[in-house]
């Protein structure tokens, strides 16, 4: 029996989306992704349909996946320089 895929994290913009998957895909998880279709919206006069993209792994990934993310981000924060504007 296949494993449940849940979602993981929804974004409103495929490119949000795409970072994530590129992650998975560095780190051969298993995903899915889902366009999810919502309901009229008029604040959007040029996209009457907005859309979410739902990122789905398996519930048993939940907790690695976190772990990459938040050490992705620390490598990025120790690429930053000294002489960037939050240490001046």
């Amino acid at each position: 029996m296949e494993p449940e895929f849940l979602t993981y994290q929804k974004f409103d913009d495929v490119a949000l989306a795409n970072e994530l998957i590129e992650v998975l895909k560095k780190h051969h998880i298993k995903y899915l992704m889902e366009e999810e279709s919502l309901t009229f919206d008029p604040s959007y006069a040029f996209n009457p349909l907005s859309k979410d993209f739902a990122v789905k792994i398996r519930g048993e990934d939940f907790e690695h996946v976190r772990q990459l993310l938040q050490d992705d981000e620390s490598e990025d924060i120790n690429k930053i320089g000294s002489d960037y504007g939050i240490y001046v």
